[in-house]
């Protein structure tokens, strides 16, 4: 049944097209998207070509999806692409051997495969399920609301059903023998598809109408969304100061826009200009590893002072400016802890989201929740701190995009918060108070946003709601928001919990049990997001080399303080039109639903893992040729 390299070849191109399309463009896609790639697999006669075959494609499926992260990780990317890939290979291989050899029903086998595949990319150091068939799917509420019983893999196996039951049609036409008709020869798993896509948005839509009627509201949030793109080159921005500044004056104005006094603000994940906020990074010695090798220790210990006492000044200042704020302030900042002397860095850096209040954060370090499972590549390398390392570097590959000499150290457990409401609080759930905190990506996880239950949280439900903080700045206002944002509608329908979310340069807003996205951060137009990218980033590189070249001269020469000034209003004047600033003020919603997700996690995803490798392994098991047919 091997057809040729150019048949094989097409269709292996209109699955991948139809299969991107799918993910970004548009959703209903999704249930044909694979299915040339299901036909084209099982029409190869000989394994290694469909190794070969399935291995390219899937690299390419998975390069070409996650291409607008380039601009964040270019090794997270590279990694990331052969790893999963891979998982396709073994689906691929999975579903050849079980049709070709045993013909089984594509509609069954083509789900385990694909999905097992879906859960084991969620797992260990290069887990992000980039490529779920539900994803795309995030805001059709009556579809997702099945994710609260075996997460997003319980919606991604009844479209992959309809992706297997197409195969097996068109297969079956293929076929020499057409004395029994397609659809009559799978009227089984046309019935079967049927009553599972009958039966799924009406019991969706049950939900729905059940949870929203035991929804209660809980305490006001205000999140904070500030709009600073970055880069490798210019990370720093022209003036990180002035963006903390925005910040605390967007915050301000959150405050007296409300009619409801806010319990709790959030701002963004680790944004430049925020001072370190712990008192052993102030209190530490100059370390000589901080130094370079040709630098003069004595000139260098001052230098270190000397910062760090500015930095320390800024810290205070900053520290008492959000003590005089009416609500807890969580914002995401760096956290650097001296080093033991067996590491090569001076000090240990942690991305940690940080609760200001009383007492000040700089007297006790239970006030920061530290991130725990970080990007590959941007923010950790497993090879840190080895001489390939130091290899890699000198020769220009795989560049890390927040430099070799500040990887991050993962967080080792997250905390069950609880939020002090106000006395005139109209809620009085101790579940409405109890919150997690999850940094950036850690929301595209299930376990690394801690949904599934937590063994030191209450008995019941652990908590009630979620803060999310992220920083997309590095992703220039590309789709990359998107595909962040939208699996914040699955974590809080698999856990029923509401959740509040602040980003710089969106997506911002809040999403009840439900799923349902409301109260987003929105422009004048009314939009969350723009796409237009990041058009003030070559400016800015104008106004850093402006700024070096004349740094001498502008205490005294006003026409080049006026030019900079109109540099800077220039780049403000594109920001404003490409970004999104500003916040939102609401009330997170509660529900007291404590789901089968949330108790047994990811029974669903195991199993059809369990699947997947036994299909897979069953490819390489000797066998009778293949039938002709």
């Amino acid at each position: 049944m091997n057809r040729g390299f150019g048949q094989t070849l097409a269709l292996m191109t209109a699955g991948t097209v139809l299969f991107l399309v799918s993910i970004w463009t548009w959703w209903p896609l999704v249930f044909v998207s694979l299915v040339p790639l299901v036909v084209g697999v099982c029409r190869q006669a000989r394994l290694l070509p469909t190794v070969l075959w399935a291995g390219g494609t899937g690299w390419v499926m998975w390069f070409f999806l996650q291409y607008p992260l380039w601009a964040y990780t270019q090794t997270g990317i590279a990694m990331l692409s052969i790893f999963q890939g891979s998982t396709f290979l073994a689906a691929a291989l999975a579903t050849r051997v079980a049709w070709r050899r045993w013909r089984l029903p594509l509609t069954l086998v083509w789900p385990i495969a694909w999905v097992g595949g879906e859960y084991l990319r969620t797992q260990g150091l290069l887990s992000y399920p980039f490529g779920s068939l539900a994803g795309p799917c995030w805001e059709q509420l009556p579809l997702i609301q099945v994710a609260e019983l075996g997460g997003i893999f319980a919606l991604s196996f009844p479209i992959a059903m309809v992706q297997g039951l197409l195969a097996d049609l068109i297969l079956t036409r293929l076929e020499p023998d057409q004395s029994v008709s397609a659809f009559r020869r799978h009227r089984w798993a046309l019935a079967s598809v049927a009553a599972v896509w009958v039966a799924l948005p009406a019991w969706g839509t049950w939900r729905i109408a059940f949870i929203e009627a035991g929804l209660t509201p809980g305490p006001t949030v205000a999140v904070i969304q500030p709009d600073v793109v970055s880069s490798r080159e210019l990370n720093l921005g022209y003036d990180p100061q002035l963006s903390l500044a925005r910040l605390q004056e967007l915050t301000v104005d959150a405050l007296q826009s409300s009619a409801t006094a806010p319990e709790l603000i959030v701002w963004p994940e680790a944004l430049t200009g925020i001072p370190i906020e712990n008192q052993a990074y102030y209190e530490a010695p100059f370390d000589a590893r901080m130094a370079a090798p040709e630098a003069d220790p004595a000139k260098t210990r001052d230098l270190w002072d000397s910062v760090r006492n500015r930095s320390r000044t800024r810290s205070v200042a900053f520290a008492q400016w959000a003590e005089q704020l009416p609500a807890p302030l969580i914002l995401g900042m760096l956290d650097q802890f001296p080093a033991p002397a067996r590491i090569k860095e001076a000090f240990l850096s942690y991305n940690v989201a940080r609760v200001f209040g009383n007492p000040s954060p700089l007297s006790s370090e239970t006030y920061a929740q530290r991130k725990i499972r970080l990007n590959i590549g941007a923010e950790y390398f497993p090879w840190a701190n080895t001489p390939a390392n130091e290899w890699l570097n000198q020769r220009g590959l795989f560049p890390n995009f927040f430099g070799a000499g500040s990887r991050f150290q993962p967080g080792e457990t997250r905390t069950v918060r609880h939020l002090v409401p106000h006395a005139a609080s109209a809620h009085s759930s101790d579940l409405a108070h109890r919150y997690l905190i999850n940094l950036c990506s850690e929301i595209m996880l299930a376990d690394g946003s801690s949904v599934i239950g937590d063994a030191s949280a209450p008995a019941g439900k652990p908590f009630g709601f979620i803060v999310n903080m992220a920083n997309e700045g590095p992703f220039k206002r590309n789709i990359s928001q998107v595909h962040q944002f939208l699996y914040t509608a699955f974590r809080a329908v698999e856990s029923r919990v509401g959740i509040a979310r602040s980003s710089n340069t969106g997506i911002s807003g809040f999403a009840s049990p439900t799923g349902r996205v409301y109260s987003l951060v929105t422009n004048e137009a009314g939009q969350s997001r723009t796409g237009l990218g990041a058009p003030e980033l070559p400016l800015i590189a104008e106004i850093m080399a402006f700024r070096a070249e004349h740094e001498a001269q502008f205490a005294t020469d006003a026409t080049l303080r006026a030019e900079l000034e109109q540099r800077i209003a220039r780049v403000e004047q594109l920001r404003h039109q490409a970004g999104i600033e500003g916040f939102s003020v609401d009330q997170v919603l509660i529900s007291p639903v404590h789901t089968t997700y949330q108790r047994h996690g990811d029974w669903l995803g195991k199993a059809l893992a369990v699947g997947l490798g036994g299909l897979t392994a069953a490819a390489f098991l000797p066998s009778s040729p293949p039938s002709s047919s």
